[in-house]
C-alpha cells in the first residue's frame, strides 16, 4: 500500500515460493520436492491471499527459476505454461502482469539459449521478461521473440495479451508515463 501510494507498483516474488531451496537460483537450477497440497497450504498460500484480497493492478507477481514437479516435471517455473498459466493464472485468478526473474541467471541461461528462453516465457505467459546485465543478452531475447512472432510460433494475439495487460496497468495507475529527457539526462546515474 505503501509503494501504491507513491507512484510504485511492487513485484511479489518468487511465485511459486523459493523459500524450500538452498540453491543459487542466480548460478544453478534446483527443484523442489513437495506435492502440491503442501504448497499450496503453504508457500503459495501468500500469494493466493493478495490475489483474493487485493486488485490485481497494484502488484506483480515475479516467476522464480526453480522447478516445481509436482506442477511441471521438465519446466522451471518462469517457463512453465503450466504454472503461470494454470495454476497462477487459473487456478488462482490472478489477472496482473507476470514478471520473469532474471533470465541471465545461470538457473535458466546455462541451459537454454536467450533466444529460446524469450520465445517459452512468453509461449508460459510471462508479461514482462527480465534480462538485466547486457544489452547482447537483451538483443537475442528480443531478436528471438520477433522472429518467433513473424514465423507464427507466437501468434500476435498472444503478444496483445501482454501488451493489454501492460498499457492497463500503465493507464490505471499512479505512475507517471511521461518523462523529461533533460531532467532523465541530469539525474539517471547520478549520485544524490
Amino acid at each position: 500500500s505503501g509503494l501504491n501510494a507513491n507512484g510504485l507498483t511492487a513485484a511479489l516474488k518468487h511465485f511459486p515460493g523459493n523459500g524450500r531451496s538452498n540453491i543459487d537460483p542466480h548460478l544453478e537450477t534446483s527443484s523442489v520436492k513437495a506435492d502440491k497440497l503442501d504448497l499450496e497450504n503453504g508457500d503459495i498460500y501468500p500469494f493466493k491471499q493478495m490475489i483474493t484480497n487485493v486488485d490485481n493492478n497494484n502488484f506483480f507477481v515475479m516467476v522464480t527459476h526453480i522447478k516445481y514437479p509436482a506442477y511441471d516435471k521438465e519446466n522451471p517455473a518462469s517457463i512453465s505454461p503450466i504454472i503461470i498459466q494454470e495454476l497462477l493464472r487459473k487456478q488462482l485468478g490472478y489477472k496482473g502482469l507476470v514478471v520473469t526473474d532474471d533470465l541471465e541467471m545461470g538457473a535458466v541461461s546455462k541451459y537454454f539459449t536467450y533466444e529460446e528462453l524469450g520465445v517459452r516465457a512468453v509461449e508460459a505467459g510471462a508479461d514482462v521478461l527480465l534480462v538485466c546485465h547486457t544489452l547482447d543478452s537483451q538483443e537475442k531475447m528480443y531478436n528471438g521473440i520477433l522472429q518467433a512472432v513473424k514465423e507464427g510460433k507466437i501468434s500476435e494475439k498472444r503478444i496483445d495479451e501482454s501488451v493489454k495487460r501492460i498499457l492497463t496497468h500503465k493507464l490505471t495507475s499512479d505512475i507517471q508515463l511521461h518523462v523529461d529527457p533533460e531532467t532523465a539526462k541530469n539525474v539517471v546515474g547520478k549520485n544524490k
